[in-house]
């Protein structure tokens, strides 16, 4: 761990002089400032440690020898686990290139369909060699555990938290197409498709007919769309899983999606609009995403309303590309599933080979963002303006944004993460306890959000946040000036490796007993990360840090420190005269 002390700076006055335009159709009002900032450093030594984000990693995969010639199904590496982690695994690609992951969790199933909390001895799902157990994290001799265990090896930890819980088996599947790819002229696309998916199918044509067999199973189902994949889940009993994975499956083999049926779902995907409209976090990324470069994908309007999916639009030509798209882009060489449920493994390779070998694959390749560079993602204006916005909740932040190239490919290093960590540090020495000390901040953020706006394929958005008092406000030039000179003490740090290594034994034991989590959300989570990660590191890729790389933490650090970021002010107060005089509207076109 680094620790430094945290002593004077000297910056220049700031000239917070602009002139500039806002955001959102119903929406922030705020105004911006052309930015002229020249900062001089003078620092002695600083501080650091705290904070962690996650990254993807799209990865091909190797095979093993293991072929099931009936079915041509290739068996997959198993991912690495954590000790405590009781399931067990199974990755297979299957005839038509779905990969698919399988999650068996040895707690025996009740006739009553609830956990039960007895240490009866659960069965073997192995079924055979395939799934063998296998774990990354600490070596052999290290069993000492901190909670006594049960006959059957269970933890009395596992088995508190789950007694008297009911546990359903869950499905996920993510199709890799998302916001991203849909036309512009069509903005929404994407979201509105993952809506009239579940109109019915040639196999049960009835609208809604999965969503009813679910909720009359006592189970649940939902569906969201990012900018990069779209991801399909549910969960109900185990006696149920095998005919909702046929209704559930029917749906991605052969849709309807009626042209009668689009009205209704406009007006939800309408509806949905209303509800996060005046979300802040929403309204911001909305801002920013007007000044993406034209041309560039995250210059769009993800969510779809009325406005973009109705206005001059025939529903001839919507429907009409409505199948265009689906046929396009859901295909099952792009689709990763994950199911989990009290049975035993080959079981569920039995039920996901019968439902999901027969969606059709057309092994069209996705979009190439390959040509789009992160430098080039915004505008000039967005690195030359300063952007004072009106929230609708009564907050007071300031946020610091630079654009980065894509984490994705490093997650066995995270330098992101890892400078996250340090700036987020709240001890002694550090820039939250410098301006916590003088009243001006009640917490600082630092990283790369999970979102498929600010981390995906082109870029990632590395976000300082500083929520700040109404003092904090007042002394804004001081909270800048002490915010540039702390990251400038990174440029003169290093190496970083003693810091790094106690990083990394602090989450690799976090992952060793990492507590597990409910089936639909563990395996929503899983069904993203095979889209990212090779087989071997689908449970420990976002977990660990794999290894050290100092060229991979100096490359963060140099791009903090260049003089290409953005600063944007959010308060209900005026700053030193602003007057929020400007809208922008969230739909771009």
């Amino acid at each position: 761990m680094i620790i430094r002390r945290f002593s004077k700076f000297l910056v220049t006055k700031k000239s917070l002089e602009y002139s500039f335009d806002l955001t959102n159709c119903y929406t922030p009002v705020a105004q911006v400032k052309s930015l002229n900032i020249k900062s001089e450093y003078l620092l002695q030594r600083g501080t650091s440690t705290r904070f962690s984000r996650r990254g993807y990693f799209r990865n091909s995969f190797s095979t093993t020898d293991m072929v099931n010639s009936e079915s041509s199904v290739k068996y997959l590496e198993i991912p690495d686990k954590s000790e405590s982690d009781k399931k067990h695994y199974k990755t297979l690609l299957l005839s038509n290139g779905i990969r698919a992951l399988l999650v068996s969790d040895p707690t025996p199933v009740p006739h009553c369909g609830l956990t039960s909390s007895s240490s009866s001895s659960s069965y073997d799902s192995t079924g055979d060699s395939c799934a063998e157990e296998s774990s990354s994290t600490s070596s052999e001799d290290e069993e000492s555990m901190s909670t006594s265990t049960t006959d059957n090896g269970e933890s009395d930890s596992d088995l508190e938290s789950e007694e008297g819980d009911e546990k359903l088996a869950a499905c996920a599947l993510l199709v890799d197409v998302g916001s991203f790819t849909e036309p512009t002229e069509y903005q929404g696309l994407a979201h509105f498709l993952e809506h009239m998916i579940f109109m019915g199918s040639e196999k049960y044509p009835a609208e809604n007919a999965f969503d009813a067999h679910i909720k009359k199973c006592g189970g649940f189902d939902n569906a969201h769309t990012e900018f990069e994949e779209t991801c399909f889940y549910f969960e109900v009993s185990e006696e149920h899983l095998d005919s909702s994975m046929d209704y559930f499956s029917a749906l991605l083999k052969a849709p309807l999606m009626k042209k009668e049926a689009m009205t209704r779902e406009r007006d939800s995907v309408e509806s949905e609009f209303q509800q996060i409209v005046h979300d802040d976090e929403v309204r911001r990324d909305q801002l920013v995403a007007a000044y993406a470069t034209p041309g560039y994908p995250h210059a769009t309007f993800p969510w779809g309303n009325l406005k973009t999916l109705k206005d001059g639009i025939s529903d001839d030509d919507l429907h009409a590309m409505l199948h265009e798209f689906q046929k396009r882009h859901y295909s099952a060489h792009r689709m990763c599933v994950c199911v989990q449920a009290r049975l035993p493994i080959d079981e569920l390779e039995q039920m996901v080979v019968k439902h999901f070998s027969g969606i059709p694959s057309n092994d069209l390749p996705g979009l190439d963002l390959s040509p789009y560079n992160y430098r080039d993602a915004f505008r000039k204006e967005f690195f030359e303006q300063v952007f004072f916005v009106k929230p609708v909740e009564n907050i007071c932040k300031l946020e610091l944004t630079w654009v980065l190239p894509s984490m994705i490919k490093q997650y066995k290093t995270k330098p992101d993460q890892f400078i996250s960590h340090l700036i987020g540090y709240e001890g002694e020495g550090s820039l939250c306890a410098y301006l916590r000390k003088r009243l001006w901040a009640l917490e600082l953020t630092a990283g790369i959000d999970e979102s498929g706006f600010e981390s995906n394929s082109i870029y990632s958005s590395f976000v300082i946040g500083i929520f700040l008092t109404d003092r904090g406000f007042q002394h804004l030039d001081e909270v800048l000036a002490a915010s540039f000179a702390f990251i400038k003490l990174f440029a003169g740090c290093g190496p970083f490796k003693d810091a790094f290594t106690e990083l990394q034994k602090i989450e690799a034991t976090n992952f060793r007993f990492e507590s597990q989590r409910p089936a639909l959300d563990n395996v929503e989570k899983l069904a993203v990360k095979m889209k990212y990660y090779p087989p071997k590191d689908i449970l420990t890729g976002t977990e660990l840090y794999y290894e050290y790389n100092e060229d991979h933490i100096q490359d963060v650090v140099k791009h903090l420190n260049e003089f290409r970021f953005n600063i944007m002010i959010t308060s209900q107060h005026k700053y030193e005269g602003i007057t929020y005089d400007k809208k922008r509207k969230m739909v771009q076109y």
